[in-house]
């Protein structure tokens, strides 16, 4: 059983390294509505199913029994695995580019670690919006687009996150 003597300090350092995180990534140019944390319950369902972990995860899967054993811990279904704890903020905003794709914009996100108190990842990514509809890419309306650029459209109220 943990003691309040015990948790005080690591909830304190927590909420220190938190701050800075927001802190960094604000200076980085990122907006705080458009932060990523993943609070973690141990037992809770992967929510936080993050691609590169479910590969691993399936390779794991296939090294135990095959391939219905990797489908099975995707699933959740028997023995599987289950994030139990993650040390990082991510953050995520557009950026302008070259592209001529109306139908298209570029990403960047940085994560902080809490751990290191250090950004300690940058992504760049390409993302084009799509009409699950009509299957296939299209050019949203302005609002979308208005969304992404963190532009407030008419009558709306954009959230801060916080």
């Amino acid at each position: 059983m943990f003691t309040d003597s015990f948790l005080c300090p690591l909830l304190e350092q927590c909420r220190e390294a938190k701050a800075e995180a927001y802190k960094a990534l604000t200076k980085a140019g990122y907006v705080n509505c458009f932060f990523w944390e993943q609070p973690i319950v141990s037992g809770n369902h992967d929510s936080f199913q993050k691609q590169s972990r479910l590969y691993w995860m399936r390779r794991i899967g296939h090294r135990i029994g095959g391939p219905s054993v990797a489908e099975a811990m995707i699933r959740g279904r028997g023995v599987s695995l289950i994030l139990i704890s993650i040390e990082l903020i991510l953050a995520y905003r557009p950026v302008a580019s070259d592209n001529m794709d109306p139908a298209a914009f570029h990403l960047e996100a940085s994560a902080f670690s809490l751990r290191q108190r250090a950004m300690v990842i940058h992504v760049k990514e390409v993302l084009v919006w799509y009409d699950y509809g009509a299957l296939k890419k299209c050019v949203p309306e302005d609002r979308y687009i208005q969304a992404v650029w963190n532009k407030e459209p008419a009558g709306s109220k954009i959230e801060s996150g916080q």
